[in-house]
C-alpha cells in the first residue's frame, strides 16, 4: 500500500511537470508566475490521490489525474480558455503515446513480459519519463535558437480538432494493441471499434498531410510576397532619402545664390547700371529664391509633401494641410514620411479617378500632443472602399499580389510606436486617422 501511495504521488507530480512544459515549449503558452497557483492545487490533487489509493483502488490514479489535471490550463496557464482546453486534450494523450513508447522500450531492453511489467511501478515510472526527456531536449533546442523573430505557434480551432482526432485515434490503436499483448481478449464488437479507430486515425493523417502541403505552399507564397515587400521598402526608403537630399541641395543652393546675387547687386550699384539692377531684382522676385514652401514646419515632411503636392497640382488636385509638426519629435523622420506619404498618395490616387475637378480636394491636418502625432486625411472618392473587420482596407489595384504594400508599411510603423489607425468610408468620403 505504501509503495502504491508513493507511486501515485510521484506520478502526479511528474505528469504535472510534463504538462506545464508541454504548454510552454510546444504551444508557446505563458505560465503564470504565482507559486500558490501551483503548490496548493497540486497538494490537493496528491492528497485526493492518496485517499483514493488507500480507500478504493490504485487503478483510479490515471483517471483522476486526467480529470483533475484540468486545473493546469484553468489556473496555471495564461491565454484564451478554449485554446488552453484544446491544447490540454492534445497534450494528455500525446504525452501518453510517447510514454507508451518509452515503456515498451524498457520492456524490450529488460526482456520482461508485458503483463508483468504493467504491474511494476518502478518500470512504469522509468518508461513514463521518456516524454519528460523529450520535452527537456526541446527546451534546450529552443534556448539554442537565437532567432528572436521566431514565430509563436498559433493554431486555429479547426487545426486543434484535426490534431485531437488524430492523436485520439492513435491512442485507441495503441490501447488495443497493448491489450492484445498482455493477453486480453477482444470481442467482435471490440474488433470493429478497433478497426474504426485505425481507419479514423488514417483519415486524420491523410488530412494532416494534405494540410501540411497546403501550408507549405502558402508559406512559399508568403516568402515570395515578403521578398517583394522588402524590395518595396528599400525602394521607398531610397526614394524618400533622394527627395530629402534634393530638397536640402535646393535649400543650400537658394541660400548660396541669394548671397551671390546680393554681391552682384552691390557691384551694379557701384557702376550705376539701372538695367542690370532691374534685371537682378526681377530674378529675385520671380525665381522663388526668397520663398521656400512650408506646409508643416518639419523640413523632412515638407520636402516629401512638396514633391507630392506639386505632382498633384499637375492633375488639378488640391491638397490643403492644417497644423504643424516640429522637427524634433518622438518618431523617426523616415517612419513619419512613410506614413504621411503613403496616406496622401492613396488620397491622390483616389482623387485622380474623379471626373469633377471641384471634388479633387484633399484635406489633411495634424496635431501634436505629449510627443504623439495625430493626423487625419479626408478625400472624396468614386464608389466605396472595402474595410474588413480588422480595420484593414483592401487594395483596389488589379495586381493585388504586388500592391497593398503602402498600407502594410503604414500599419508596420503604427504598430512599431504602439499607435492606432482608423479608416472610415461614408457617402463617398474616405477618412484616415493615425496616432503614432
Amino acid at each position: 500500500m505504501k509503495n502504491m501511495i508513493i507511486f501515485a504521488i510521484i506520478s502526479t507530480i511528474l505528469e504535472f511537470i510534463k504538462y506545464l512544459i508541454a504548454y510552454a515549449v510546444i504551444f508557446d503558452f505563458k505560465i503564470r508566475k504565482t507559486k500558490k497557483l501551483f503548490i496548493i492545487p497540486l497538494s490537493v490533487v496528491c492528497i485526493i490521490q492518496v485517499i483514493v489509493v488507500y480507500k478504493i483502488d490504485s487503478t483510479w490514479v490515471s483517471t483522476l489525474l486526467l480529470i483533475m489535471g484540468l486545473y493546469i490550463p484553468i489556473i496555471c496557464i495564461e491565454g484564451i480558455w478554449w485554446e488552453k482546453i484544446l491544447a490540454y486534450i492534445i497534450i494528455v494523450p500525446g504525452v501518453s503515446i510517447v510514454d507508451m513508447l518509452g515503456f515498451s522500450g524498457i520492456i524490450a531492453i529488460v526482456g520482461s513480459e508485458m503483463d508483468k511489467a504493467i504491474g511494476d511501478n518502478i518500470m512504469k515510472l522509468i518508461g513514463n519519463s521518456l516524454s519528460l526527456i523529450v520535452l527537456i531536449i526541446l527546451i534546450f533546442i529552443k534556448k539554442l535558437d537565437t532567432n528572436k523573430r521566431r514565430e509563436v505557434l498559433k493554431l486555429t480551432f479547426q487545426q486543434y480538432i484535426v490534431i485531437i482526432c488524430g492523436i485520439i485515434g492513435c491512442l485507441l490503436i495503441l490501447a488495443g494493441a497493448q491489450w492484445i499483448l498482455i493477453g486480453g481478449e477482444i470481442s467482435e464488437n471490440g474488433k470493429n471499434i478497433w478497426f474504426i479507430a485505425i481507419a479514423f486515425a488514417s483519415c486524420c493523417f491523410m488530412i494532416l498531410s494534405i494540410w501540411q502541403i497546403v501550408t507549405l505552399s502558402k508559406a512559399e507564397n508568403y516568402k515570395d510576397k515578403n521578398l517583394h515587400y522588402e524590395e518595396y521598402i528599400r525602394l521607398q526608403e531610397n526614394y524618400i532619402k533622394a527627395i530629402i537630399d534634393n530638397d536640402k541641395m535646393i535649400r543650400n543652393f537658394k541660400h548660396d545664390i541669394n548671397a551671390h546675387l546680393t554681391v552682384i547687386n552691390e557691384y551694379c550699384l557701384d557702376i550705376k547700371d539701372e538695367r542690370l539692377i532691374n534685371y537682378l531684382n526681377a530674378i529675385k522676385e520671380n525665381s522663388g529664391l526668397n520663398s521656400i514652401k512650408k506646409y508643416t514646419g518639419n523640413i523632412v515632411i515638407d520636402a516629401v509633401l512638396g514633391e507630392i503636392i506639386k505632382s498633384a497640382e499637375d492633375d488639378k488636385i488640391s491638397i490643403e494641410w492644417r497644423g504643424k509638426i516640429p522637427n524634433e519629435i518622438g518618431v523617426e523622420a523616415y517612419d513619419l514620411c512613410t506614413v504621411i506619404s503613403n496616406i496622401i498618395r492613396n488620397a491622390v490616387e483616389a482623387s485622380e479617378k474623379l471626373d469633377n475637378d471641384s471634388d479633387k480636394v484633399i484635406k489633411a491636418e495634424s496635431y501634436v500632443y505629449q510627443n504623439k502625432i495625430y493626423f487625419k486625411v479626408e478625400n472624396n472618392l468614386f464608389g466605396q472602399i472595402a474595410i474588413n473587420d480588422g480595420n484593414r482596407i483592401k487594395t483596389t489595384k488589379e495586381d493585388k499580389k504586388n500592391h497593398g504594400f503602402g498600407n502594410d508599411n503604414v500599419r508596420r510603423v503604427v504598430d512599431k510606436y504602439n499607435g492606432s489607425i482608423k479608416y472610415s468610408c461614408k457617402e463617398n468620403v474616405f477618412k484616415t486617422g493615425v496616432l503614432i
